[in-house]
């Protein structure tokens, strides 16, 4: 029997990303978020981005200026709490196994 993934993939907004995150849960289709670095813009826009993919399938988009500022803030960061890349954290590996031969 496979381990069940919990989706958002153990984690849970901290207090001060509540209020974006209970708006976009509640249905919020465009949401703009000015706050600090280290904010957790990315975590939230990576964990809904996961979830939203799971109810309808469609093309998401992470914007930053350039792309190697995403592949640096998306692709291969990594989490200094758990080690683990923060794709890796809110994409599971299990759910992107390839089924292809």
């Amino acid at each position: 029997m496979p381990d069940t993934i919990r989706i958002p993939n153990n984690w849970d907004p901290r207090p001060h990303q509540m209020a974006l995150w209970s708006y976009l849960e509640g249905g919020g289709k465009r949401a703009v978020e000015v706050a600090h670095r280290r904010w957790g813009k990315d975590d939230v826009a990576l964990h809904w981005t996961c979830a939203s993919a799971h109810e309808k399938i469609a093309t998401y988009w992470h914007m930053l200026p350039q792309a190697n500022q995403a592949r640096k803030a998306i692709w291969n960061a990594i989490n200094p709490h758990t080690g683990l890349r923060r794709i890796d954290e809110a994409f599971p590996p299990a759910l992107r196994e390839s089924n292809a031969g």
